[in-house]
This record gives structure tokens, C-alpha cells and sequence, in this order.
């Protein structure tokens, strides 16, 4: 299946802006989680490898 709209982000980043000053601190998360940077270029090279495999 292909799902062209799909984000991936990590529990901080569906944390809601508790003060409202347009970004989420770490005081505000809800949930904390292992650091795991899904945007950055490793995910990128991983993602069109498996792409590429279908």
C-alpha cells in the first residue's frame, strides 16, 4: 500500500503547546521517549531503500 500524505514524528511532536508561544518545550510533552530523529538524512536513505524494494 502507498500512502503519499503519511508524517512520521515521535511523541513530542503530538504534544500540544501548553503556553501558546508556538513551540512544544520538553516541559510540555507528554510523553517522553528514546531519542529516534526520523527526518534526518539516515531515515531518508533507509526510506528510499525500501521504497525502491517494492
Amino acid at each position: 500500500m502507498d500512502y503519499p500524505e503519511t508524517r512520521v514524528v515521535r511523541h513530542r511532536d503530538l504534544s500540544p503547546n501548553v503556553n501558546g508561544n508556538g513551540e512544544v518545550k520538553p516541559m510540555e510533552w507528554t510523553k517522553a521517549c528514546p531519542y529516534f530523529e526520523v527526518k534526518g538524512k539516515r531515515w531518508e536513505k533507509h526510506r528510499k531503500e525500501i521504497i525502491s524494494q517494492k
